[in-house]
């Protein structure tokens, strides 16, 4: 119990519900306050509404980014969250792990993030997210033209690039055949494509942060996790040895 005393922990958790709910529970008033900034400045359609609910503050926003009917409420929803993983580390609140509770069809994930209370700040750090999509689509959502090319080369040299083009505000790469729909020995292309871009963003000193499911299932359908990475910007020696054993590392959903 000493340790516990000299350097306590918080723990709270973010997660979705519905077409267009997302909920704080346990952050402090502040940071679900400032959060609306986040939400607003990341998600045009805006906040519809906001209120207490069972125990966690909610916000209610317009439009369905957790179930979108168009491709750029699909590419919103993943800068959106990104934009708030990146607020809620630059306060101190670091993801832990993300899980989903409920055996229910449809259920998404909860995020867990916990916070030393007595530590400073962690090190200024830049967010990115990775996004699988429709069968044979990923999506970059990056303008740095360095990653795009990268990015190109290594679906490129697995010789199942397809075509590329700017889909809203990300960097969609059309691969052949349909590597998140694959079964059998086909499904290990899938395999390949994931440690070819792990391996190119670790080169370019990006860390896996966490893996999130944004979109509901059916019985017969499942999407895949979003994958987010965050690459600091000074200590990075420090932090990235803090992050080798990641529990999040270890989930990600490959198939739709």
């Amino acid at each position: 119990m000493k340790g516990l005393e000299s350097n306590p922990t918080a723990y709270a958790t973010l997660s979705l519900h519905e077409s267009d709910l997302i909920r704080f529970t346990y952050f402090p008033e502040d940071i679900y306050q400032k959060a609306e900034s986040v939400l607003r400045n990341s998600w045009p359609p805006g906040i519809k509404k906001e209120t207490f609910y069972a125990g966690s503050y909610q916000y209610k926003l317009k439009g369905r980014p957790w179930n979108p009917h168009r491709q750029a409420e699909s590419v919103g929803s993943r800068r959106l969250l990104r934009d708030i993983l990146d607020f809620l580390y630059r306060c101190g609140w670091v993801l832990t792990t993300s899980i989903n509770l409920s055996e229910r069809v449809g259920k998404r994930d909860t995020m867990l993030f916990k916070k030393k209370l007595f530590e400073p700040l962690p090190p200024p750090a830049k967010f990115l997210a990775v996004q699988l999509s429709k069968q044979n689509k990923l999506l970059l959502h990056s303008d740095d033209a360095d990653l795009i090319e990268g990015f190109s080369t290594v679906i490129d040299n697995l010789a199942c690039f397809d075509k590329a083009y700017w889909s809203h505000d990300a960097f969609m790469f059309t691969t052949k055949g349909k590597p998140w729909w694959a079964s059998r020995e086909q499904s290990m292309q899938v395999k390949n494509i994931i440690m070819g871009i792990m391996n190119f963003l670790e080169s370019r000193g990006w860390k896996c942060y966490g893996t999130v499911r944004h979109q509901t299932e059916s019985a017969d359908r499942k999407h895949c996790d979003s994958w987010y990475f965050m690459k600091p910007q000074q200590g990075v020696e420090e932090l990235l040895a803090g992050l080798d054993d990641h529990p999040v590392v270890d989930r990600l959903h490959l198939l739709d």
